[in-house]
């Protein structure tokens, strides 16, 4: 049976529950699982994550894993787990090159094909996520109704403003406590840093997101794993490159209002 990591990073042990350590397999890495070993534990096969062509095997805590989720999500996902890979696994910064020549991609295909990842005085994170949602589309058209940009506001309050007329679209904007997270999802973020941003009005609320007339500063990640009561969420221009953040839950599978997390964007595909 076939299954995806669903943990950020999980050991591949040789034995349960303290075996050797085999290799440590990445979230959304997918796995075929081959038996059971009793106590929560299944044996499994799978690509060596140092090198694809070879097979291994080994015993994970099942827990960790997730079955093959709805079409559109799970190209979302594979969207963003395929530009995880080009940057290194977070280990790309962004001005050097291949990684800058990513990032120039990217802007290209919202409009500013003079751009790329030595241009550091502009955040590409928008556009990686208007970059991964471009690439899902091409395997769920739907998502193709993304309002793509160089910043999040427009998306986000495209969002809010679709599920405040009950408006189709691929996303619906939601306050924090409406609803559990799900692979696909996008967490909004107020912006760590409003450098260039000096005359626009902070937002951190559903309702100021809504409400404002212009533009705020904000940044998004998209969900790809959901394990130990966290999220898993890559996004673009994080620590110079693209990287993994993990985001706390409540108990009802909600994201908590830390870490500068204060609404989602709901798949409603």
């Amino acid at each position: 049976m076939q299954m995806y990591v669903a943990a950020s990073g999980l050991n591949l042990r040789a034995s349960a529950p303290r075996g050797d350590v085999v290799a440590v397999l990445r979230c959304g890495q997918s796995v075929t699982v081959t038996g059971d070993e009793g106590e929560g534990w299944v044996k499994l096969s799978c690509a060596d994550p140092e090198d694809p062509a070879k097979t291994i095997g080994g015993v994970v805590a099942e827990r960790f894993l997730r079955p093959a989720i709805l079409s559109p999500q799970e190209a979302l996902v594979a969207a963003a787990l395929a530009e995880w890979r080009r940057f290194d696994f977070g280990g790309g910064f962004e001005a050097d090159q291949p990684y800058a020549g990513y990032i120039g991609e990217m802007w290209a295909a919202v409009g500013f094909p003079k751009l790329d990842g030595t241009d550091r005085s502009y955040p590409w994170s928008a556009a990686a996520i208007s970059w991964i949602v471009r690439q899902a589309a091409r395997h769920a058209p739907a998502l193709d109704d993304f309002a793509y940009s160089i910043g999040h506001w427009r998306y986000i309050k495209d969002a809010i403003r679709r599920r405040e007329q009950g408006l189709a679209g691929p996303y619906w904007g939601r306050r924090l406590d409406e609803a559990a997270v799900k692979i696909g999802d996008l967490v909004v973020l107020e912006r760590a840093s409003t450098s260039g941003h000096h005359d626009v009005e902070k937002v951190d609320t559903y309702d100021e997101a809504r409400d404002i007339k212009g533009s705020f500063p904000s940044h998004c990640d998209l969900i790809v794993g959901l394990s130990g009561g966290r999220a898993h969420a890559l996004g673009g221009n994080v620590g110079q490159s693209l990287k993994m953040t993990s985001f706390d839950l409540d108990e009802k599978g909600r994201l908590k209002a830390k870490d500068r997390v204060f609404m989602f964007l709901q798949c409603q595909l």
